[in-house]
């Protein structure tokens, strides 16, 4: 590598004379250039000694250190306060197993720390290595800049630009003679660095005697500075045949560096005796640099000289005799300078006040950086007695010493720099490891109490209070809308993982096995480095996976769904003697079964969260329907302070975690502990390059923070909210549904208080609020089929609340709704063009407000951001999702006006009520009804059907088709063109006379491909028939209904085959005159793409009352989470499991049967439903002896209850039970004496009541009496 450089230097020489005797007949002397007199010629052969030329000194006059001492009096009583200047806690950055001293420290303007210094290599030659780290905060690997093999480097120096690229010079040995060393520079821009040049030897000529066979002489401690217009100036010390010079050269940073030194500075004393050479130079203004150098006087004595170079001449200063000088450049341009006095103590002097001060009287060994913070107090370093010490410059004088890298074993050689924000960053090597390394430290002068918010921010502010939410970075507002854009939002997941040196931690509520592996593959890259470069990571490394469920949607534990996943990638638990370490957990609340027991205060938290600096918080999982089909979904990544509560967060969530370790064995299962963070981790790296406020957001059972923030930001709006929902809900008022003789509310009630509020929920109220404000409301909702039912019954429950306002109709006419066209699955909103709110949760009763009962309570982060650019990227967002959305209108009074007037894609409301009329439908849209109350549509021709469709993309939801003479719903092509993705679902076909849907296609090459899901078919000729001409192209789907009642058959074809259907978990039964249905579920032929499985026949389905029309289903019905498993159902009007019910309505009291809870007695009466509207009395036998009664009832909230026994035959007792079959309190009085058994504040839920007769007692003749009393419900 040598070779190469003396060879490389020898032929620039030969090119360098060749253009210089060619550029000598036009051009000016290098000298006259740089406004210098020009000697009398460039050719070599014509310089001599005597020609030689030394710019003019220009003397400054300064006194002497002890001639006058500072008067502080001087610097005003308006001084300012230092910000804080806590250091961080010291980061071994070199990590190698030799010796590592001598670091200089740089700062680019993004932030950017570049860091050089000298290393032994492993065979004993002194290298000069590079490390960076960026303004993420992630440190590069080591660069070994010099790389020669051969021959010591040392003494290096590093200037960074503002495009980021580090400018790096030091000296190296040379072999062209005995006592020989070169200044050689580099520069490094994103790791990779240039082949370093030297800038010292032929032909770059010495300032001195020039000897004529080229003799290449000693260079060494070089010095490299860099103004704002981008020059670059080094100067190096020469030593010369007779005499000690000072060259340098400059030349622009985007250029290469001259082959000839730009000049030389001048001497202090003008004796070249033996210059010490040890200096400091920095740039300032164009064309501006300082320059402090020590130099042996002409008495012998040692000086500290000031240099200014401006207009390209220097003028030098003598300031006081002393050593090792040190040198800083503020921002106002004003140098300030350190050095070691004759007497050993440590001196300062500026250039505004031209004083010399000793600092503490503090002796000192080596050189003093200093560097000035974002007031502009200048603070001093220096080491003593293996310790690296700070004072600042006060208003009342040098503050008191601190030890700032408090080694256990010695620190040296410190190097200061401040960045653009006033932070300070400090090099020093250190022998706390055993050997010496690189130690890093820097100041967190982060206040936010001067940052201005917008009205919005400030408004979330007054809510959480303090927070590190200024001085942000917004790195990237991420938008899923299609399976590429899904891929690479799990990719950005993935390398953001790998980029962490210290943690990991992660969390989402479900996790799939494709969308895991491409997470666990940025884990794999992470784990990979750590093995192949460990010195890249000074300490532990640690992952912390957090799932919100412990099942979803199967009953596998998904902790091991993860570990398998890590297993298949070859990444361990543990490694490298605990270096390495993976921990899989479950939210502490999280244990039910998902599909079997819905849990309630599981987290839903989506975020991920790297060395406690950079975050993504989302509203996606990592689910593989991101990947596999086009979803809506929004994230948001952000660095810098306000990941710091975003840790707070995570631990929080990660507290009593239910760990799992191992797929199967034994002491798989632990709980989790504390994270003892590095303290990298848990520093401040604000960012000033693009400040922005953000705010964190969370909420869980008990702390409402997000709940309040994200209200008092709407309610402080004025100009807009556009708001993206997965699921919007609202239920007040309340929904009335009948069963029998008695009626419920279905109303999930909130406590949280608003002023005025009326039942609805918080972000309601604050919505209608804006709206009262003449705030501009867009609401963007999922139209997709798992929750349109619930969003477009709350747009009506808003649309109900707004309209009983006195000025109703002008509120209401300030909020526009529309649905997506599929699934949208973002919980995001903009305010004002303002504020932005991105995460996890939902306009939902599940994720706000307060749950005295816990039914769903869950955990739920989003970041807020008060940022106008972060902002007006949303809205350019939504606006372009806003236009291509469905529009919403509702019925007034005609279903067919209303499809008329809608646009192709329209979702049209049908308000409860009898719709007489049949409606044609020729266009795509939605038609859906209310969700617990169906409208009814009753056809007023006899043979006409009662909905007629002959378009594509049609959706039908929600409805009762019923009396018809003719078909209740046809599809019917009317062209050639295909009639393809027709849905009907939750539809109660009942006793149209002909069938429930005559699906015809008579046209040939018009195919039709339908989905008919979860409906019920109750009577009439047949539930389905099928004439079809063309051969279908695609497989439809019949799902999850039930067909009864029919009196030719369920399923009827009458064209050649069905043209292939898939017939899944359907109820067939009383299958016309075919005793068997699984025989005789349909008439004609299925085609061999046809499919059939997991259907029921000949069962009961256990209607509540289907004597008048009432299909719900009771809770014996053997329907209930019979339907499709893969089907992931949501609904709060429902169960309370994700497992579908088969028909066209969901159970609202699942099946469970917890023993010894079995009611298997026949005359046992079941379910009884309590209100406090409805005391309910029941009298029934305990015959014959043995028999027991068994009574289970459904309490919807905390209630007070009281179980009444009497009118007793015989002597009878009363126990009482929960769900879990804990006995909750009984009563067994002797002989007939009633019993009474009272619950106070029973909670929400199911309880059972046993009545037995004492030692067998019964009586057939006389029945007993059962009383429930219910108080403090206020509606069930």
């Amino acid at each position: 590598m040598k070779s190469q450089r003396v060879m490389f230097k020898w032929l620039a020489m030969a090119f360098a004379l060749a253009v210089l005797f060619a550029f000598a007949l036009v051009s000016p002397s290098a000298s006259a250039q740089e406004g210098m007199p020009p000697a009398s010629t460039e050719t070599p052969t014509e310089l001599s000694p005597d020609k030689t030329y030394f710019p003019t000194m220009v003397p400054t006059p300064t006194p002497e250190p002890e001639e006058a001492p500072l008067s502080f009096s001087m610097q005003g009583a308006n001084e300012p306060v230092p910000l804080s200047t806590d250091w961080s806690t010291p980061l071994n950055i070199s990590g190698t197993d030799s010796n590592s001293t001598k670091p200089g420290i740089a700062v680019d303007s993004n932030g950017g720390i570049h860091v050089v210094w000298t290393e032994i290599d492993s065979g004993g030659v002194t290298e000069i290595y590079y490390k960076y780290r960026d303004g993420t905060g992630s440190w590069s690997t080591l660069i070994n800049v010099s790389n020669s093999n051969t021959f010591d480097s040392n003494n290096a120096q590093v200037i960074a630009d503002s495009n980021g690229k580090a400018h790096i010079v030091w000296e190296e040995q040379d072999d062209d003679y005995a006592w020989d060393a070169e200044i050689l520079y580099s520069q490094c821009a994103n790791g990779v660095c240039t082949f370093p040049v030297s800038l010292s030897g032929p032909p770059n000529w010495d300032c001195g005697m020039y000897l004529p066979n080229l003799q290449d002489w000693h260079s060494e401690v070089p010095v490299i500075g860099l103004d704002q217009a981008g020059r670059l100036m080094v100067e190096w010390l020469a030593y010369e045949p007779g005499e000690n010079t000072m060259p340098y050269s400059t030349w622009l940073n985007s250029g290469t560096p001259p082959l000839v030194r730009s000049g030389c500075v001048p001497s202090g004393a003008g004796i070249y005796r033996r210059a010490a050479g040890i200096s400091r130079i920095m740039g300032g203004l164009p064309g501006d640099f300082r320059l402090a150098f020590e130099e042996i006087r002409g008495d012998g004595s040692q000086g500290i000289y000031y240099s200014h170079y401006s207009n390209s001449r220097w003028a030098t200063s003598f300031l006081a005799t002393g050593r090792l000088p040190d040198l800083f450049l503020d921002v106002s341009s004003q140098a300030h300078v350190t050095w070691c006095g004759s007497d050993g103590k440590l001196r300062y002097w500026n250039s505004a006040i031209l004083n010399t001060e000793t600092i503490l009287n503090v002796t000192c060994s080596w050189h003093s950086p200093i560097a000035t913070d974002a007031t502009g107090l200048p603070h001093v370093f220096w080491e003593y007695s293996g310790q690296i010490y700070e004072s600042t410059r006060l208003v009342e004088g040098w503050s008191e010493r601190v030890n700032i890298s408090r080694s256990s074993a010695g620190a040296y050689r410190p190097d200061v720099v401040a960045d653009t924000n006033g932070n300070l960053h400090m090099v020093w090597h250190d022998l706390r490891d055993g050997n010496s390394e690189i130690y890093y430290s820097t100041t967190s002068a982060y206040d936010c109490s001067g940052t201005t918010l917008s009205h919005i921010g400030q408004a979330v502010f007054d809510v959480v209070g303090e927070q590190n939410y200024c001085l942000n970075k917004f790195e990237k507002l991420t938008f899923i809308e299609d399976p590429s854009s899904g891929r690479a939002a799990f990719q950005e997941f993935a390398e953001l993982a790998s980029q962490a040196k210290y943690e990991v931690d992660f969390t989402t509520m479900i996790w799939s096995r494709g969308a895991g592996r491409i997470f666990i593959s940025g884990v794999k890259e992470l784990y990979e480095k750590v093995k192949l470069n460990p010195n890249d990571y000074p300490k532990d490394v640690r992952v912390r996976i957090l799932l919100g469920l412990e099942h979803y949607p199967d009953p596998g534990d998904q902790r091991k769904t993860v570990l398998r996943a890590l297993d298949s990638l070859d990444v361990p638990l543990e490694d490298f003697g605990g270096k390495w370490k993976v921990e899989i957990a479950t939210y502490r609340n999280s244990k039910a079964y998902w599909g079997f027991d819905r849990p309630n205060l599981h987290s839903h938290v989506k975020i991920l969260i790297v060395d406690g600096q950079s975050a993504i918080v989302s509203g996606y999982n990592l689910q593989d329907l991101y990947t596999d089909s086009s979803v809506i979904d929004a994230g948001l990544k952000i660095s810098g302070p306000i990941v710091q509560d975003s840790l707070i967060m995570f631990d929080d969530l990660w507290r009593d975690a239910r760990g799992c370790k191992c797929v199967i064995g034994f002491n798989c299962e632990y709980t989790t502990a504390p994270l003892e963070h590095a303290s990298e981790v848990l520093s401040i790296q604000p960012d000033a390059s693009d400040p922005t406020n953000v705010f964190s957001l969370f909420r869980d059972e008990t702390l409402k923070t997000a709940d309040n923030a994200i209200t008092a930001a709407i309610r402080a709006s004025n100009i807009n909210l556009n708001l993206l929902q997965n699921r919007y809900f609202e239920n007040y008022p309340p929904k009335s549904f009948c069963i029998k003789d008695w009626c419920i509310d279905i109303y999930l009630p909130v406590s949280l208080p608003v002023p005025g509020d009326n039942g609805s929920f918080p972000y309601t109220q604050a919505i209608i609020d804006a709206a009262k404000n003449g705030v501009q409301v867009q609401m963007l909702l999922s139209g997709d089929k798992a929750e349109v039912g619930i969003n477009s019954d709350s747009i009506e429950n808003l649309r109900t609340q707004i309209l009983l306002l006195p000025n109703g109709t002008d509120v209401f006419s300030n909020i526009t709704v529309k649905f997506s066209d599929g699934p949208l699955h973002a919980k995001a909103l903009s305010i004002d063009n303002q504020f932005v709110v991105v995460g996890s949760q939902n306009f939902d009763n599940s994720a706000f407000g307060i749950d005295p009962d816990n039914l769903m309570d869950l955990a739920e982060y989003s970041f807020g951001v008060d940022n106008r650019n972060v902002a007006n990227t949303f809205d350019n967002e939504f606006a372009s999702l806003w236009n291509v959305a469905r529009a919403y209108i509702r019925v007034v009074r005609s279903i067919q006006q209303a499809v008329d007037q809608a646009l192709p894609g329209t979702i049209v409301y049908v308000p409860v009520g009898t719709y007489h009329e049949s409606v044609i439908i020729n266009k795509p849209l939605t038609l859906i009804g209310d969700s617990v109350n169906s409208p009814v549509i009753e056809s007023v021709e006899s043979v006409r059907p009662s909905i007629q469709i002959t378009s594509s993309n049609v959706n039908i939801s929600h409805l009762i088709v019923r009396h018809n003479d003719g078909y209740g719903i046809a599809l019917m092509d009317v062209s050639s063109n295909r009639l393809k993705d027709v849905r009907i679902s939750n539809v109660i076909f009942d006793n149209n006379s002909s069938g429930g849907i005559l699906i015809q296609g008579l046209i040939p090459s018009s195919p039709i491909r339908y989905t008919l899901e979860n409906n019920t078919f109750v009577g009439g000729q047949s539930g389905v028939t099928l004439n079809l001409f063309e051969t279908q192209q695609w497989n439809s789907v019949i799902r999850n209904n039930i067909f009864i009642g029919q009196s030719t058959t369920p399923f009827q074809i009458l064209s050649t085959d069905d043209g292939g259907v898939e017939y899944s978990y359907n109820l067939f039964s009383i299958c016309g005159s075919t005793p068997d249905c699984s025989t005789g579920w349909y008439t004609g032929n299925l085609s061999s793409m046809s499919t059939s499985h997991d259907n029921l026949f000949n069962l009961d389905p256990q209607f509540l009352d289907p004597t008048v029309a009432n299909y719900h289903l009771s809770p014996i019905s053997p329907l209930i989470d019979a339907g499709d498993p893969n089907t992931i159902y949501f609904s709060d009007y429902d169960d309370n499991t994700s497992r579908i019910d088969i028909g066209a309505f969901e159970s609202f009291i699942s099946m469970e049967q917890l023993p010894p809870l079995t009611d298997d007695i026949p005359n046992a009466p079941g379910l009884v439903s309590v209100t406090s509207q409805n005391n309910i009395n029941l009298r029934y036998f305990l015959s014959p002896s043995g028999d027991e009664d068994w009574f289970r009832f459904f309490v919807p909230r905390a209630s007070q209850l009281e179980i009444h026994l009497t009118s007793l035959p015989a002597n009878y007792d009363l126990y009482v039970y929960n769900a879990a079959g804990q006995l909750l309190g009984s009563s067994v009085k002797e002989k007939k004496a009633a019993e009474v058994v009272k619950i106070n504040n029973a909670t929400s839920g199911y309880y059972y009541v046993r009545i037995v007769g004492f030692s067998g007692a019964w009586n057939g003749a006389n029945p007993y009496q059962l009383r429930f009393n219910v108080t403090g419900t206020g509606g069930p």
